[in-house]
């Protein structure tokens, strides 16, 4: 039977039943409870004929379930758990708490940056809220669970196949080689240590090594901080602008060398048709739009149908 829809039930008998069967002695039980035997022999009583089920077999002085009692039993924790937390429900409801999970996705470190603020900021403001974070390189897989709705949302720095997937884009913002301040010199006379390992089969590259090929340095690095701590004279990197603005505004960077040929890097927020009417996930993805626009400015997207 459902217990959501049976009205003659009482809680205080769920709760009844429910300490008969943590503690299986009834005096023990009683005592827990601060009730005497006899009443809880009644509200076991009372139950049993509600419900119309022999739910607790005696077996000298304990209580143990039957088969029919197991059955019952989750779908009584069940429902006391939920009447329990009614009132703290009830309360954010009227205060207009948020609360849900969110699953986010995303692939590339370049990325990092800007998720890492507009969480830390959506978390601040919105603390029932709960946010996973999964990271894919294969953008095959990110797409599939975005569909499948097993991901919510996914930031992603390349266009995907489904472009129906696409809510908004940032601007694009260029790549550039910089490393700590030096003389500014041909791109070719630098060596270049990058963080993450490049995917031909499925993103556009973001540097021609057929017609440029370039001198890289030995480093196990996957992130953008360790990155510029490998930088020194002769050594650079290429980046997306909007990734070291801040750097190459207070003089820990500068742009040291032409690259061969314009690449740009833009940021696409996508959405599973599964989560469109999810109040968490919209919240959490328009505020990730604002954020967008902050890091680099948003604008709306519209797929090539």
């Amino acid at each position: 039977m459902n217990l959501r829809y049976e009205p003659r039930l009482k809680v205080l008998w769920l709760e009844h039943f429910l300490a008969l069967c943590q503690e299986v002695d009834i005096l023990q039980a009683s005592q827990k409870l601060g009730v005497s035997r006899q009443t809880l022999k009644r509200s076991l009583h009372l139950l049993e004929q509600t419900v119309g089920l022999q739910l607790l077999q005696r077996q000298g002085g304990a209580f143990h379930l039957t088969a029919e009692g197991r059955a019952f039993l989750a779908e009584a924790q069940a429902l006391v758990t939920q009447l329990q937390t009614l009132p703290t429900t009830l309360q954010n409801a009227s205060v207009g708490v948020l609360q849900g999970t969110v699953t986010v996705g995303w692939r590339s470190f370049g990325n990092a940056l800007y998720l890492s603020a507009a969480l830390v900021s959506f978390m601040a403001r919105w603390p029932a809220v709960y946010v996973r974070v999964r990271k894919h390189y294969d953008a095959n897989v990110l797409e599939m669970l975005l569909q499948t709705g097993q991901l919510d949302v996914a930031i992603l720095d390349y266009m995907p196949r489904d472009q129906n997937l696409v809510v908004c884009s940032g601007n694009r913002s260029p790549y550039l080689i910089v490393s700590v301040p030096q003389q500014v010199r041909h791109w070719s006379a630098f060596s270049y240590v990058e963080s993450e390992p490049f995917y031909p089969d499925y993103l556009p590259p973001t540097w021609d090594e057929e017609r440029f090929p370039r001198q890289f340095q030995e480093a196990d690095v996957n992130n953008h901080i360790s990155i510029l701590k490998l930088l020194k004279p002769g050594v650079a990197t290429f980046v997306p602008q909007c990734m070291v603005q801040q750097y190459l505004d207070n003089g820990v960077l500068a742009m040291v060398a032409q690259p061969p040929e314009e690449v740009f890097k833009q940021i696409y927020l996508c959405l599973s048709p599964a989560a469109k009417k999810q109040l968490p996930v919209q919240t959490l993805l328009e505020h990730l739009r604002a954020e967008l626009s902050n890091f680099s400015s948003a604008q709306a997207f519209i797929p090539n149908n």
